[in-house]
């Protein structure tokens, strides 16, 4: 009797597994079939989430936005994925999101192939990268983002951008005004350039221009002009040397230093204790920086702020005038 029960027992789960818990082994490659077994396959994890993706996905799979070719890579991609045994969620969750979002962008057919050509390179390397860059592609064809979080945000003001991968993959941004907002405060890098390596996270700019009209000076007045700059995208602060400084109330040339900004809470021009510039030289000297007085040393900008500064080498001095 007991043998006959573990007999039913066992046949049971069986059954069970083969209807419900099966592993998806290849995906069709068929447009109906496909959408129909990734749908199937998602809602083995999350049903109701899974019907949400795939109602935006099957708009976009059903209306022509993807060529047959580019069907047959999506088949690929996916397949690829399935022998590396990423999950339902997040990693096909997040790839179909970005195929949603890729047929509601202004990308071309040049750019999924470039796209496509980075995942495939991508898909033999550890599945980790595929993650983060699977999850940046979905907020640059959705926004333009380079990174998105519930605390910080950087994003193009264009989508003008290009799939390149060296030894690992990198997009590649030819012009455009780069922007922070964190905490209810913005900056903006603006005619910037440079690539972002998404699995990485960092962002190597070269060029642009920034000002200090949140701290209250009018950006024809006060000014920089950058260099070469690596940003940590997942972070609202950067720095960047050889920074080309203006300040027109108190020099007629520009000063050489560093420059750095970070985004910070509840901000006002009166109380901004960003963007700062420090000068490499302790030699600068103001003539009149106050009515009678000369002042020479180093040279601060913090926030709306002037600073003097010197060293044990070359001291601060301030003349009086009578």
């Amino acid at each position: 009797m007991i043998s006959r029960v573990l007999f039913v027992l066992i046949t049971m789960n069986l059954i069970g597994l083969n209807s419900n818990g099966q592993a998806l082994k290849n995906f069709t490659a068929d447009p109906l079939k496909y959408s129909q077994e990734m749908q199937g396959f998602l809602e083995e994890t999350d049903k109701k989430e899974a019907g949400k993706i795939m109602e935006e996905f099957i708009i976009e799979w059903n209306g022509g936005k993807f060529s047959p070719a580019q069907q047959e890579a999506i088949y690929r991609t996916s397949n690829a994925m399935l022998r590396k045994r990423m999950k339902a969620f997040p990693d096909f969750k997040n790839y179909v999101i970005a195929l949603t979002s890729f047929a509601r962008s202004k990308q071309t057919q040049q750019s999924f192939t470039a796209w496509q050509a980075s995942l495939d390179k991508l898909l033999l390397m550890p599945a980790k990268y595929f993650a983060n860059y699977i999850m940046t592609c979905n907020n640059l064809f959705r926004d333009n983002s380079l990174y998105q979080s519930a605390s910080t945000n950087w994003h193009s003001d264009n989508s003008t951008y290009s799939f390149e991968f060296d030894s690992l993959p990198k997009i590649v941004f030819p012009g455009m005004n780069l922007v922070s907002t964190s905490k209810g405060d913005s900056s903006v890098i603006y005619n910037t350039k440079g690539f972002l390596y998404p699995t990485q996270q960092k962002f190597y700019g070269t060029g642009g221009n920034v000002d200090w009209v949140r701290a209250g000076w009018d950006k024809n007045t006060v000014s920089a002009k950058l260099s070469n700059y690596v940003i940590d995208v997942t972070g609202s602060y950067f720095s960047a040397d050889s920074a080309e400084f203006t300040n027109k109330t108190y020099f007629t040339k520009t000063l050489l230093g560093v420059y750095s900004d970070k985004i910070l809470a509840n901000v006002s021009a009166e109380n901004a204790s960003y963007p700062r510039f420090t000068s490499y030289t302790n030699s600068i000297q103001i003539k009149n920086i106050v009515p009678d007085v000369d002042y020479s040393g180093g040279f601060s900008m913090i926030g709306n702020r002037m600073i003097g500064s010197g060293t044990t080498e070359e001291n601060a001095n301030i003349v009086f005038f009578s």
